[in-house]
């Protein structure tokens, strides 16, 4: 939300609570605009903060260390275990509610928010007690608990994860494996949580971090650390994958 009149220097970014799929993502606009400023010689000018709903960053112990040091590293406040709750455009102010009460990050001239999350109401008669509406799914098995023979998988299921289209991958495999030995009557596979976090760290560099339901690493590769910021990560990330997503991952061939 870039707002027109205001004569600070602010820029505030939000991650968003759960069940907001791929939350992490949403360090990226700040991370790029932030490489931005430095190249243009302005970012110690700017204030520049991140409000987070955990007690750490993502809270995902294996990475909390890389991404603080990039946070220091453009000299980000971080506001943690706080959601915004209101942006106002005329006054160029960002409201928040936190442990510690409400605050008020006065001068944005640029807010990068993401809203909460629900999943389509049209789902309701399918989901449980879930605040978002999520459809209320064995997490293990992705079979709906009151009617077995439904399946559901990705944002709107309640798989006690982190959402992201990177888990869909696993996801797919599990169901599809789940349906066949449901019809046979055999024992289910488990799925375990596995999610992915891509996030881009500055211009030319991003990191990938997966894990499982535990929050335990799940690397791909076990050759190289991808939690690590890498050019050639973002390489891959920027060209590479979009091939694969479009013309192997969509035809179920990957």
């Amino acid at each position: 939300m870039p707002s027109a009149g205001c004569g600070g220097a602010g820029s505030s970014s939000s991650i968003p609570p759960e069940p907001s799929p791929c939350g992490g993502t949403a360090l990226k606009p700040l991370f790029l605009a932030a490489a931005h400023w430095r190249r243009q010689g302005l970012l110690g000018d700017i204030d520049l903060h991140l409000v987070t709903p955990y007690a750490g960053v993502l809270d995902i112990p294996f990475v909390e260390d890389t991404l603080q040091a990039e946070l220091d590293r453009n000299g980000v406040t971080v506001h943690r275990r706080s959601t915004v709750t209101s942006v106002s455009h005329d006054s160029c102010a960002v409201t928040l509610s936190g442990d510690g009460g409400d605050t008020t990050i006065q001068d944005v001239e640029h807010a990068f928010i993401v809203p909460a999350y629900r999943a389509p109401r049209w789902l309701a008669p399918l989901a449980g007690d879930h605040p978002a509406g999520l459809v209320d799914v064995d997490p293990s098995t992705l079979a709906h608990r009151r009617h077995p023979s439904l399946w559901s998988l990705g944002d709107v299921a309640d798989l006690r994860t982190r959402p992201s289209g990177g888990a869909l991958r696993r996801q797919v495999e599990v169901l599809a494996a789940n349906i066949s030995l449901a019809r046979r009557r055999r024992q289910p596979r488990r799925y375990d949580g596995y999610t992915v976090i891509p996030i881009t760290t500055d211009r030319h560099r991003l990191m990938l971090i997966e894990f499982d339901r535990q929050l335990q690493p799940q690397p791909t590769v076990s050759w190289t650390d991808l939690t690590r910021p890498r050019a050639d990560l973002w390489f891959f990330d920027r060209y590479v994958e979009p091939i694969i997503y479009f013309h192997a991952l969509l035809d179920g061939r990957v």
